[in-house]
């Protein structure tokens, strides 16, 4: 009898490696594959674009007798490429064990709805949902997915060899954060909850509006496999275009939804700054992983009335909290399950 097997479906992203959102899904890819998943390998590395079109097309297509009833396929939802229909008829067409990690529901993210009956679709289909927290789950059950089959991971694995940040002056409250800004507009309003207690440095891609003053700092941008984060005390995980309360879809989101961010701050052992109506924030204040705060106004005082005690206690517990992040133990506890 042929012994049942473990498929991870993985793409081959060209030129990809400034991209936060791949670094995200390689670090995926490694993990499952520590699970003792095979890999099956999606795209191809040629420089003609017709034939990496081509190679996709057959890759998808061909999926339909490359996996079988008695296996287990594991995949990164969603699928980010061009095909979604054929990909996901074709994933479901064996009758396979299908397992996926969710790294966005781009409908909950725009409150498209048409978008979500056909994310929901694909969703219900899984015999295993790995969603980013406990506010996702519960929408998710919302949605008739059934909760039996919906995993917790709280925060996403960085994987990564660049070493974590010296701790630096207690006192001192040098706030890190690193995105884009175009889709982050609050940066451009950092200058009026700065000064000289609290300072912000500013990386990844900024527009051509942004001007550097004496508390908001750009210190440039990094690869992801290797954040080049100097010094610092704080991660912020924050979004919209308001500095006294994260708005928007996007802000909303944070209801829902793990940032990497979370992932890339604790790895460098930073304590992250998280909004308090965000989905993390039990987790994070729970674990003495970081504060939570209303409006970015109120860090200085937040940060205050922490004790010498409380902040050694919190970069303690960021820093051994920082290894099962960078091993990508967040994740695997859960992919490496038989049931």
């Amino acid at each position: 009898m042929r012994k049942p097997r473990r498929i991870s479906i993985q793409t081959i992203e060209e030129n990809s490696t400034s991209y936060a959102i791949y670094k995200a899904r390689r670090d995926v890819d490694r993990i499952v594959a520590s699970c003792g998943y095979k890999p099956l390998v999606f795209g191809s590395r040629s420089p003609i674009g017709l034939c990496r079109v081509l190679k996709r097309h057959y890759d998808i297509g061909s999926l339909k007798w490359r996996i079988r009833r008695d296996d287990t396929v594991f995949f990164q939802f969603p699928w980010i490429h061009n095909n979604k229909r054929e990909f996901y008829a074709n994933l479901f067409a064996s009758g396979a064990k299908v397992r996926c990690i969710i790294h966005d529901i781009d409908s909950l993210r725009t409150n498209d709805s048409r978008l979500a009956a056909q994310e929901m679709d694909v969703l219900r289909r899984c015999d295993m949902v790995i969603a980013h927290t406990p506010a996702m789950k519960k929408w998710l059950v919302g949605q008739d997915i059934d909760e039996r089959r919906i995993e917790v991971l709280n925060v996403f694995g960085y994987i990564t060899d660049t070493p974590m940040i010296e701790e630096g002056d207690p006192g001192d409250t040098t706030i890190v954060f690193a995105g884009n800004m175009a889709k982050s507009p609050f940066v451009k309003q950092l200058h009026s909850v700065a000064g000289d207690n609290v300072k912000y440095h500013i990386y990844g891609n900024v527009t051509d509006d942004f001007l550097d003053s004496d508390g908001v700092i750009y210190k440039g941008s990094f690869a992801p496999e290797h954040p080049e984060v100097k010094e610092g005390n704080w991660g912020l995980v924050w979004d919209g275009d308001r500095t006294d309360t994260c708005n928007g879809l996007m802000g909303n989101y944070l209801r829902y939804n793990s940032s990497h961010k979370i992932a890339l701050y604790l790895a460098l052992g930073l304590p992250v700054i998280v909004w308090s109506e965000s989905s993390l924030k039990d987790f994070i204040v729970g674990n003495g992983l970081g504060i939570a705060v209303d409006s970015l106004d109120r860090i200085e005082e937040t940060v205050a009335g922490l004790s010498g005690e409380e902040r050694r206690t919190m970069a303690e517990r960021v820093r051994d909290y920082a290894q099962t992040v960078r091993s990508g133990d967040t994740i695997r506890g859960i992919v490496a399950r038989d049931d």
